[in-house]
């Protein structure tokens, strides 16, 4: 049978901008919401043994993809500011619509490699039918448990298609919208602006065709198309001042930068007479890299702030990173008390990841997929797939208040033929380039990123 080709296009990066624009051309990052103020413990459902050790995964891939993403051009270039856990979920839609090797390959990547070499023999239905429901599972358990964490924090995760008729299989446009609650809007480019722009609280101004900026970045949505929406808005649980500081960035140039300080007290919630505690991982050796969590709200989300041995470049540091670092200096952070001072840059930053770099970072990843591509479940007959990558547009602001987030990720389908505590004084000074994450309980990368300059 002649089969279809279908080509995966990046939608963000479908009008050409250069470098220097990049830092411009990125989601407008909403204010703060003043009427967040509202605090109670935190209380979760743990997750199940095999949820656990997805979400680990989940964890793993997420600093995989920051790393090969910051060993790209543009990664080593700019600020950077990604989300993992929208990219995670991107491949988990698209490993719907696949079939054969290439879904299990890309089934291993997203963290059940173990299972899948335990059903060699298995029927390809049946296979199709585990994971696929598997990975439904987790995520939208994930996703649930991660938006009632914490009252006091303002987070959404949401997705919609865009497609026309005729265009792609019905049953691939179902499992979208029941195993990842993706809101189907038949129609394309009009419904989805306006999807956008009601997610993000800016609504799509169909005269002018933007949306506060971010629909500059391309001519037209194509049809056949998947937006993901990220927004996370939180106060902090601890009081902050600022001052101002000298940063030395990576470029060899000393900036003045505005810098939030604290102290490590713990802070009382009157409410529920509950303290939530920064946390601070400093090694016996002080050559050592060191790390820093800052909770929001009632603790369930933090920010982390990675940083490098002095006179380490920030390169360096990012590809000998991994997961497992993070989660032994976790398990080794400390408490302090007043003892403990930090100081870290007040952060704004604005950055599109497009194709180019994303397709590298992938590829860098073993995910490939080149001119064979099985897509046989998203569209009629041998569908192959001669281009495979993502974009991600991301904006965060940090002040003294607290921290504000937003990501969008898009793709498109074109069819064609436990702490402890030290009594040591200590201070943390983010003085030079580091890497930040915001994360929540279960280790999910909501998003990372780079301040080198």
């Amino acid at each position: 049978m002649k089969g279809l080709k279908c080509f995966l296009l990046v939608m963000l990066s479908a009008m050409a901008v250069s470098c220097n624009e990049y830092e411009y051309d990125a989601p407008r990052v909403p204010e703060l919401d003043e009427t967040i103020t509202k605090v109670k413990p935190l209380e979760y459902v743990p997750l199940t043994r095999s949820q656990a050790e997805v979400a680990d995964r989940q964890g793993e891939f997420g600093f995989e993809f920051f790393k090969a993403y910051a060993g790209t051009y543009d990664g080593r270039k700019y600020n950077i500011l990604l989300s993992p856990f929208l990219m995670y979920g991107n491949l988990c839609a698209v490993s719907l619509g696949m079939g054969g090797e290439d879904y299990r390959n890309l089934v291993c990547r997203l963290g059940f490699e173990d299972e899948i070499l335990a059903s060699k023999d298995t029927e390809i239905t049946e296979l199709y039918d585990r994971f696929d429901n598997s990975l439904a599972d987790y995520f939208t358990t994930i996703c649930e448990d991660i938006l009632s964490l914490d009252e006091s924090t303002r987070l959404t995760y949401c997705s919609a298609l865009g497609f026309t008729t005729s265009s792609l299989l019905e049953s691939y446009r179902n499992k979208l919208k029941s195993y990842y609650g993706i809101n189907v809007l038949e129609g394309g480019e009009y419904e989805m602006k306006a999807w956008i722009g009601d997610m993000v609280g800016q609504p799509y101004d169909r005269a002018n065709g933007n949306i506060g900026g971010i629909m500059d970045l391309f001519f037209g949505i194509p049809a056949n198309s998947i937006m993901n929406v990220l927004t996370f808005d939180a106060r902090w649980s601890n009081y902050n001042k600022t001052e101002t500081r000298v940063f030395n960035g990576s470029d060899g140039i000393s900036y003045d930068r505005e810098y939030l300080t604290g102290h490590g007290s713990p802070v009382l919630d009157r409410q529920n007479h509950r303290p939530t505690c920064i946390k601070v991982y400093r090694s016996q050796d002080p050559a050592e890299p060191s790390a820093l969590w800052l909770p929001y709200g009632n603790g369930a989300f933090s920010l982390v702030v990675m940083l490098p041995r002095e006179g380490e470049a920030i390169s360096d540091f990012i590809q000998g990173l991994s997961y497992e670092d993070y989660k032994f200096w976790n398990q080794k952070s400390c408490t302090y008390g007043d003892e403990f001072t930090y100081h870290i840059p007040t952060i704004d930053i604005n950055y599109i990841a497009h194709s180019d770099p994303c397709a590298e970072a992938l590829e860098d990843m073993g995910l490939n997929y080149g001119e064979n591509c099985n897509f046989e479940r998203a569209v009629e007959g041998n569908a192959q797939a001669p281009v495979f990558s993502f974009g991600q547009g991301a904006g965060i602001k940090v002040t003294k208040e607290g921290t504000v987030a937003v990501a969008y990720s898009g793709q498109s389908l074109t069819l064609s033929d436990s702490p402890g505590t030290s009594p040591d004084p200590v201070e943390f000074i983010a003085d030079r380039p580091f890497v930040y994450a915001i994360v929540d309980v279960h280790g999910s990368i909501l998003f990372m990123g780079t301040v080198t300059k």
